[in-house]
């Protein structure tokens, strides 16, 4: 996790892709649906993940989700002013 703590500036904001809502929309539940997008949510904001317990359907899921996330991170990162990302904002 110490990718996204590293990087604490960026996580006002994230690119929500077309992908994550095309994984959200093929789960089965409205409650698994609702579980998949908060631990988007959750990993991007609070660079926390998510205990998928035995749903190993979403667990895969998530392990490409959150390589996306952690790419877009970098990206942004590379894209913003060094006062910019060394500042407390």
């Amino acid at each position: 996790m110490g990718e996204i703590n590293e990087m604490e500036i960026l996580n006002s904001f994230f690119t929500f892709r077309a992908s994550y809502w095309s994984c959200i929309k093929e789960l089965d539940t409205p409650e698994r649906q609702l579980k998949y997008f908060y631990a988007i949510c959750n990993f991007a904001f609070e660079g926390k993940e998510t205990d998928f317990e035995n749903d190993l359907e979403m667990k895969r899921m998530f392990i490409l989700t959150k390589e996306q996330i952690l790419r877009d991170f970098k990206r942004q990162k590379k894209g913003l002013p060094q006062w910019y990302i060394n500042s407390n904002l």
